[in-house]
């Protein structure tokens, strides 16, 4: 009730009032003090969020890792990406990769988004490029597209895997191509199966023609795998659900 009560005035007349409060506010009220910052956009009060975030309280801090993803921007990507390196709890996991993709879906130029995310890439250390190459199939387009690419090669096994696994979640047919490429030569049977599935859910959720869909299917099919690995091709080519399937 104080939460829809507080989110039905003017930003200018809640904001100050929720920030006065905030500290002296007991849980669960300064739970619902922090979404109304968040949801007002509240950037002048990001610090004290942060603060929260990290908060014993598991109300609290969910909130307030929410209420970043509502006020985060580029500048805030190295941090949060550093409380990402660290968190071990699985909502905090899950709340930091929603703040990460809202950060750096901000931007308003579609071309620009993910351009800083990608510097960061390219300057942290492994385990925060893995955490990184998790995000990127959230934001998607041409730049993460070709960074995932560029360190599926990479030489740390971690951060290798983690880019595989991004181009096999990506959201649009784009990264199928690279996919199989991966599947017909590495010589892992992890990387192996995540590509082939990566590839063939691709695929076939696409809006490619059918003729081209089988055909990559088919290419993915023929290549060397278990029953598990055919299995997840096959259904890819059953989903396309055209008679030239049944060929």
């Amino acid at each position: 009730a104080l939460k829809a009560a507080l989110l039905g005035c003017p930003a200018s007349l809640v904001v100050p009032e929720a920030a006065r409060l905030l500290d002296a506010t007991p849980l669960p009220a300064k739970a619902a003090l922090v979404e109304v910052l968040g949801e007002k956009g509240a950037r002048e009060e990001i610090e004290r969020i942060y603060a929260l975030a990290e908060d014993a309280d598991p109300a609290l801090r969910d909130a307030s890792l929410r209420a970043l993803a509502q006020l985060a921007g580029d500048a805030d990507l190295p941090r949060l990406v550093s409380m990402l390196e660290k968190a071990t709890e699985t909502d905090t996991v899950v709340r930091l990769r929603e703040a990460i993709t809202a950060a750096a879906l901000r931007d308003p130029d579609p071309q620009r988004r993910g351009e800083s995310l990608l510097v960061l890439l390219g300057n942290t250390t492994a385990s925060g490029k893995a955490e990184i190459l998790k995000v990127l199939p959230r934001i998607g387009g041409a730049g993460p597209l070709r960074a995932a690419v560029a360190e599926a090669a990479s030489m740390d096994p971690a951060v290798q895997a983690a880019a595989v696994g991004a181009l096999a979640r990506w959201p649009d047919p784009a990264a199928a191509e690279e996919l199989l490429r991966i599947a017909s030569t590495t010589r892992s049977r992890d990387l192996f199966r995540t590509a082939v599935q990566g590839h063939a859910r691709l695929v076939s959720r696409s809006s490619l023609p059918v003729a081209v869909k089988l055909g990559a299917l088919q290419q993915a099919l023929a290549l060397p795998g278990d029953d598990a690995d055919k299995r997840a091709v096959l259904t890819g080519i059953a989903a396309v659900r055209e008679p030239e399937s049944l060929r």
